[in-house]
């Protein structure tokens, strides 16, 4: 059958896919509409947070990123522990800080808001620059409370250090 300008047009499907899951959808509108459904942050770029996750160990030498020793709740069971201090680089939909199909398990969807952390608490061995890694709410490390108070002139270097790693700004490749 010869196509005409008309009967082309009206064969041609249109499917939009919304940017951030990549679900179809028959309009445009549905689309955009589904690509600005994303949880509201609690938190921003540069701010200084704990996890609710704490190690037995820290390395040596980066003591500001290590609150004192806390009786319990680490990750190997009720030994006292240490919690470390993050500093937010990145604040975004989990889609964007994600490989496609990676963590599928994780129990979140790609709307979910993602942060991305920073801590020189560990990782600084053999000329490594700390722990660049990403969570979000209610799966597998959960940020605790509110931010701390970057007014603390403890914490002033802590952003620095942060900075000085090329980190800020930037969606961490990894799950923490």
């Amino acid at each position: 059958m010869k196509l005409t300008r008309e009967t082309a047009t009206a064969s041609i499907l249109a499917v939009y896919f919304c940017p951030t899951c990549k679900t179809a959808y028959s309009t445009k509108d549905e689309a955009v509409l589904c690509s600005r459904t994303i949880d509201p942050p609690r938190y921003k770029v540069g701010d200084i947070i704990t996890m609710d996750r704490r190690y037995t160990w820290h390395d040596p030498g980066q003591e500001l990123w290590v609150q004192p020793r806390v009786k319990g709740g680490s990750l190997h069971g009720d030994r006292d522990s240490y919690p470390f201090l993050y500093v937010v680089t990145h604040v975004g939909p989990k889609a964007e800080v994600t490989r496609p199909s990676a963590f599928s398990n994780s129990g979140m969807n790609d709307h979910q808001t993602a942060y991305s952390l920073f801590t020189q608490a560990v990782g600084t061995r053999e000329g490594k620059n700390g722990h660049h890694g990403w969570t979000a709410d209610h799966t597998h490390h959960t940020i605790q409370g509110d931010p701390l108070p970057t007014t603390d002139p403890r914490h002033a270097p802590l952003l620095a250090m942060a900075h000085s790693a090329g980190v800020m700004g930037k969606a961490a490749p990894n799950l923490l």
